[in-house]
């Protein structure tokens, strides 16, 4: 039996209605916007007053909170609305009729028929209707949907279910997009700040310029950049007030964050390091490693951002990577500044040395009846040992030798002024004893408590054969007699610039033909080989009464090489100067 005429008329309209319907759906990409059609399309129809359209907001945006609903009348809250995802129904069914409370809970939202909104796969979301204002033309309808309007709402929902999907997968392709822009903008953002960085050679630059970047790049309003520096957290940005008085700076909070090396957020870190709480309190929310090199580190601290919104996984990377450059700037800039220091010192050093080579007599005098060799090697470019040989007439020779106390460019300077004083008063006439009394209290005023000078300084006379000499707390020199025996040039007082006007006394010794005297400084007898153990006095005054009878030369290459082999390639951590005088 065919329809009548005006159910066909009434068909064919739905139809229609159904057919733009599906245009003006499948033309739109807001999800809100078809939600709100279908809404207002099934709410025309039916003649009802109330309605509300909800989809699932994982279909779009991980940035949405909540269920993404447009209603009018109807009032859902988002735990009916999980309950009721969770059953994942399907069709049209009466709100009264769904599983335990959810249907009462809905009938009293104003809720009385239930549409699924849903893929052949997926459930999308739920179109919600109330009643009837007007009831059917049947009694038995009584305000509820008839056969046809079930099935005309059905298929625009399921017309809504490809529009919905489409504007899902279109959303889901606008934030990837924009995830991969912003991905570009922040390599393009590193780039150029990798080049601005790597132009730094300034510690206080390098800082500097994060912290721009920081505030630049984040909108970050509260936050501090900290280094760790022998063991203690010094804040050199400081734009989290509070932090300078937590216990960050004070105790151990700043070193254990500073050790960190993975970025960390403060409610996590909490959890751990119960002090943290320290700066959570203080509006401290994320906190971001600088890794330097060696035991230097440092951390940017986050706080609250010009936005007041949090930092997301994003930006918490990005802000990673901008540390890492500034960790680089920060070291090479020390790098530098270390370089520099050194540069300055190896300069310094030079210089000192060829001072140092020009005071130290380059030639032996001539002198009747003596044969001087000396030998000198300082363990650094330069050192604290002393030794001269000055002709005073044609009957007298002076002799000296000094140990200056540390090594280095300190020990060089005093040691030239030193041979300058020395220099003055020796060629002045000056006796022995005065010089040395002299030299006590110019060392003693002019330097520090931990400076001072070993000296043994003699004058020998070629018409009579004595040697007069003052040791002033120097290594006791070795006269080594031609018929046999040592004697120990021991006659003096207390070594230099150890206390004001100290009184010297002066030695007297009778030279002979074929004696020999050695001069020395500590660097001999204390020489250290890979035990730890040292040359000796003894071994010295061994090889060289052995080879008392051989020229100066032949004595300190004999002695030189004794304590080559005693220390065998071990390194030396003090000077060796020597002087031999062999008379004939």
């Amino acid at each position: 039996m065919s329809p009548k005429p005006d159910q066909s008329s009434d068909q064919i309209i739905e139809l229609t209605s159904l057919i733009e319907t599906a245009k003006i759906l499948n033309s739109s990409l807001d999800y809100k916007f078809i939600l709100n059609h279908i809404m207002l399309a099934s709410m025309g129809k039916l003649g009802v007053s109330k309605s509300a359209a909800v989809v699932d907001p994982k279909l779009f945006s991980a940035k949405e909170s909540g269920f993404i609903k447009i209603a009018k009348g109807i009032s859902l809250d988002d735990a009916i609305l999980s309950q009721l995802f969770s059953l994942d129904l399907e069709g049209s069914i009466e709100a009264a009729a769904v599983h335990d409370s959810i249907g009462m809970k809905l009938v009293d939202a104003g809720a009385n028929r239930i549409f699924a909104v849903r893929t052949s796969q997926h459930l999308l979301g739920y179109l919600f209707v109330g009643k009837k204002l007007l009831p059917g033309p049947q009694p038995s309808e009584g305000g509820q949907l008839i056969p046809t309007e079930i099935e005309f709402v059905s298929t625009l929902c399921n017309i809504a279910a490809a529009a919905i999907e489409n504007a899902s997968v279109f959303q889901q392709y606008k934030d990837s997009n924009f995830e991969l822009q912003r991905r570009v903008q922040e390599l393009q953002t590193l780039f150029e700040l990798s080049k601005e960085f790597n132009l730094l050679i300034d510690e206080a630059r390098a800082v500097r310029t994060l912290e721009f970047a920081v505030m630049g790049q984040t909108g970050a309003r509260k936050f501090a950049i900290c280094l760790l520096r022998d063991s203690k957290a010094k804040i050199v940005v400081n734009r989290l007030p509070g932090i300078d008085k937590s216990d960050f700076s004070q105790g151990s909070l700043g070193q254990a964050l500073c050790s960190s090396d993975q970025p960390a957020r403060l409610s996590e870190f909490a959890q751990k390091f119960p002090a943290a709480g320290q700066l959570i309190n203080i509006g401290a929310e994320v906190v971001i490693p600088i890794p330097l090199q060696g035991d230097a580190h440092g951390i940017l601290v986050l706080g609250e951002r010009v936005s007041r919104t949090g930092y997301s996984d994003s930006e918490v990377n990005f802000l990673s990577s901008l540390c890492n450059l500034a960790a680089m700037a920060i070291d090479n800039a020390r790098l530098f500044e270390e370089s520099l220091a050194k540069q300055r010192l190896e300069e310094e050093l030079s210089l000192a040395h060829t001072i140092q080579e020009n005071l130290l007599p380059r030639k032996m005098p001539e002198f009747a009846g003596c044969d001087v060799r000396t030998f000198h090697i300082p363990t650094k470019q330069v050192g604290g040992d002393y030794f001269d040989v000055i002709k005073l007439g044609e009957n007298l020779l002076c002799l000296a030798i000094a140990d200056v106390s540390g090594k280095g460019f300190p020990a060089a300077l005093l040691m030239a002024n030193l041979q300058s004083a020395f220099h003055a008063l020796i060629s002045a006439g000056t006796r022995l004893v005065e010089i040395c009394e002299r030299l006590n209290n110019i060392v003693y005023e002019n330097t520090d408590f931990d400076k001072f000078i070993t000296f043994f300084a003699a004058i020998y006379d070629s018409r009579d054969g004595t040697l007069l000499y003052v040791n002033a707390g120097h290594n006791y020199p070795f006269l080594i007699k031609s018929g046999g025996g040592v004697v120990r040039l021991d006659k003096g007082g207390l070594m230099l610039g150890v206390l004001t006007d100290v009184k010297y006394e002066t030695g007297e010794e009778k030279i002979g033909d074929g004696d020999a005297l050695y001069l020395f400084t500590d660097g001999v007898n204390e020489a250290l080989n890979s035990k730890a153990e040292q040359f000796t006095e003894e071994k010295l005054e061994k090889v060289l009464t052995m080879n008392s009878t051989k020229t100066a030369a032949e004595i300190l290459e004999t002695v030189n090489n004794e304590i080559a082999s005693f220390v065998d390639g071990a390194a030396q951590s003090d000077d060796i100067t020597q002087l031999c005088v062999k008379f004939s």
